[in-house]
């Protein structure tokens, strides 16, 4: 066989493996989607949060985004001096004290990718055994509960059904509704994360009833959720 045939058959067997039934799932089309990858070194994912701060002012949404897509990869990420836990503690506190209000364009999403990103923050093993990231997380569980209005109405609740004056007041009570929904779904996520944690260091005979009252005070939780928490 000539060289340049060869050349010819080796290429073509190639493009087989990678695009024939060697790697598809039975029943489905060999399809591969493209997967977003983050560097795992911590000073990567440091210095892409360091960038997402200049689009804050500018780029909101952009901003939670970039925030979003490198804190989900630091649960792989073994943070080995303090230098480094400061820095990623930095952008985790700067992010967690950034304002949504519900009048901002968005406002549902960014708030999704916020607490998300909290959630992501605390995978990684030296955050989460943090006193202080779970304080910080309190206080954004307090901010949450603080902005939850005392009763969420159903536009399908009722039979009065009332249209309003336009179209653009429409779409600001269904983006204002949604905002109010996600404030409820991410207070109930997080006290949840809270609870647990608390649970967890009562359980391993770790529990500290000042910090606790802190904790209990900052995310401002009730008089029923205490009580599931206990004295023991």
């Amino acid at each position: 066989m000539k060289q340049g045939n060869k050349i010819i058959v080796a290429t073509a067997l190639v493009f087989f493996f990678v695009q024939g039934s060697v790697f598809a799932k039975p029943g489905k089309t060999n399809n591969i989607p493209r997967v977003e990858t983050v560097s795992t070194n911590v000073v990567v994912i440091a210095r892409g949060m360091a960038d997402a701060e200049k689009l804050w002012k500018e780029k909101p949404e952009a901003y939670f985004r970039a925030m979003r897509k490198n804190a989900k990869h630091l649960w792989q990420v073994e943070i080995t001096s303090d230098e480094e836990y400061q820095v990623l503690f930095s952008s985790f506190t700067n992010m967690i004290r950034k304002p949504i209000s519900a009048d901002e364009k968005r406002s549902s999403e960014m708030l999704s990718l916020q607490s998300n990103s909290v959630k992501d923050y605390m995978r990684n093993d030296r955050v989460r055994n943090d006193r202080d990231a779970w304080i910080a997380t309190a206080k954004y569980i307090g901010a949450i509960r603080s902005r939850i209005p005392s009763h969420i109405s159903s536009s399908c609740s009722s039979t009065n059904i009332v249209m309003p004056p336009s179209m653009e007041e429409w779409r600001r009570g269904r983006a204002k509704a949604s905002y109010n929904l996600t404030l409820k779904h991410e207070n109930k996520s997080l006290t949840s994360s809270l609870l647990i944690y608390m649970e967890n260091l009562s359980n391993r005979g770790l529990r500290d009833e000042e910090y606790f009252q802190q904790l209990a005070d900052l995310a401002n939780l009730t008089e029923e959720e205490r009580k599931k928490l206990g004295k023991r």
